[in-house]
């Protein structure tokens, strides 16, 4: 007949596994390891069920987490690339109205069409402003690529958000891109169209606020731009918050 252990061993036994788990989890935080739970986002792996963001799923999932945390509905959401994730002084410049930033530098608009909803379906803004696209066209994408995106990202968008308005902010100037301004143009320019035909539905628009960035020559203004030429300085998104909001005001009202 097999007994059981002396209680004084089992103690010992039930400390040695403690002490084990403790290990794990000290050797966990030495090499840099996530605990089980939290490894879907370390490693990359979008939540079961979402659509992952390839190279951009660690930033997306941070997005993601500040989208549930808006603790209201409605205001403007700001999404694309670096220009807007830059926007540190967005609330700033556009006080008394709800804004919230959305940005993934680097991201090309095609990227955040399958995860555009995972960054602002919780929050339901009333306007959704699209500023991205310019690092498609400097990646190799023609402006009917950048287009199609767009169209894309209303298919997304419009069946799971129907009270949102879209917005595109039109690709703005600058001096590191100025090479590709005429692509910038005709890019605008088909989204432009595209949303004037009423193939994407109702409630879609289109704003302008490049000029904030030009001086009367018409050249870029050196002042709106940081060192890299490309990325706006403070000065540049005032200007810029300064031409868009008389623009997105008619897109807030019922």
């Amino acid at each position: 007949m097999n007994r059981a252990p002396p209680s004084g061993v089992r103690r010992a036994a039930a400390l040695l596994v403690g002490l084990l788990i403790a290990l794990t989890g000290t050797a966990r935080g030495l090499l840099g390891q996530p605990p089980p739970g939290e490894q879907a986002v370390a490693t990359g792996a979008a939540p079961a069920g979402l659509p992952h963001a390839g190279r951009w799923e660690k930033e997306v999932a941070v997005l993601e987490n500040a989208d549930r945390a808006v603790g209201r509905t409605g205001g403007i959401a700001f999404i694309g690339s670096s220009n807007i994730r830059l926007w540190r002084s967005l609330v700033e410049d556009f006080p008394g109205w709800h804004v919230v930033g959305r940005g993934v530098g680097g991201s090309h608009l095609h990227e955040l069409v399958p995860v555009v909803l995972r960054m602002v379906g919780h929050s339901r803004p009333a306007v959704l402003v699209v500023s991205a696209g310019i690092n498609d066209i400097h990646g190799g994408r023609s402006a009917d690529q950048v287009a199609t995106a767009f169209a894309d990202l209303v298919g997304v968008v419009r069946p799971a958000l129907p009270g949102t308005r879209i917005v595109f902010l039109a690709i703005a100037p600058s001096f590191a891109r100025w090479d590709q301004r005429e692509e910038h143009a005709r890019a605008n320019a088909l989204i432009r169209e595209f949303i004037a035909s009423g193939s994407g539905g109702a409630g879609l628009g289109f704003v302008d606020a490049g000029a904030a960035y030009l001086r009367p020559n018409g050249l870029p203004a050196p002042e709106c731009f940081v060192e890299d030429g490309l990325h706006p300085t403070r000065l540049g998104y005032a200007r810029r918050a300064a031409s868009l909001r008389p623009q997105l005001e008619p897109f807030l009202g019922p």
